[in-house]
């Protein structure tokens, strides 16, 4: 069962006759893993709007997310969460009606210390305990489907690490599906089973993922590869 499916999706925004996605194809089914990699600039972050809901496109067939379903993760924590919440009432708006119990699992899952953190505000804590707090809201809830966009962008070696563990537990253990906009090649590859590749709002490479990273058919994909050095 498709959760999200884009068919021939095309964005033209107002300002610019250059459309941000031109002729994009992008299908997430149940228990699925897809990372969306590309530079900045190239049409990721529009896709994800637009299978969100959150934008329209100007053409082409959209099945956006269902948003009792799917638990969301922000690329800014600092931005994205409410500062005049404590971590424990941030945690508890994923889920509504969830237990101080629950809290406190949700926050150990993402190897958050809930005796430290609980009772704090986002600003007591780093960038990377705040996405891990972000994480912890998205999957309380147990969602199907987590929608992510670049979710380890603003944390440190071992923060990545957690993320990476705590996503894959939730796949492993529930067949949580994934969304995943990400720079980082080699997250991609540990956090996705199909990975989409992206230059100027087209897709130029889409497929498996270790047979995409090891043998790249495009330039472009060689190009990011070259670049990562991962």
């Amino acid at each position: 069962m498709a959760l999200i499916e884009l068919r021939n999706v095309r964005k033209v925004f107002p300002t610019t006759q250059t459309p941000a996605l031109d002729n994009v194809s992008v299908t997430v089914h149940e228990g699925e893993r897809v990372a969306v990699v590309g530079q900045s600039g190239s049409g990721k972050t529009t896709l994800l709007n637009i299978a969100l809901g959150f934008t329209s496109a100007t053409s082409g067939a959209v099945q956006t997310a269902d948003p009792h379903t799917t638990g969301l993760v922000f690329q800014n924590p600092i931005t994205s969460l409410d500062p005049r919440w404590k971590v424990c009432d941030i945690v508890r708006e994923g889920k509504s009606g969830s237990s101080y119990e629950e809290v406190r699992e949700a926050l150990e899952n993402v190897s958050l210390d809930p005796d430290v953190v609980m009772d704090r505000y986002i600003s007591d804590i780093s960038g990377g305990q705040a996405q891990r707090v972000a994480i912890a809201r998205a999957l309380i809830s147990e969602p199907k489907l987590l929608v992510a966009d670049e979710p380890v962008s603003a944390v440190d070696v071992l923060g990545k690490q957690y993320i990476i563990d705590t996503f894959q537990h939730a796949h492993e253990e529930r067949g949580l599906a994934m969304l995943i906009v990400l720079h980082d090649l080699g997250v991609a590859q540990k956090l996705s089973d199909t990975i989409v590749v992206m230059h100027e709002g087209k897709i130029v490479e889409h497929g498996d993922t270790q047979q995409v990273l090891t043998h790249p058919e495009h330039s472009y994909t060689k190009k990011l590869i070259e670049a990562a050095r991962w």
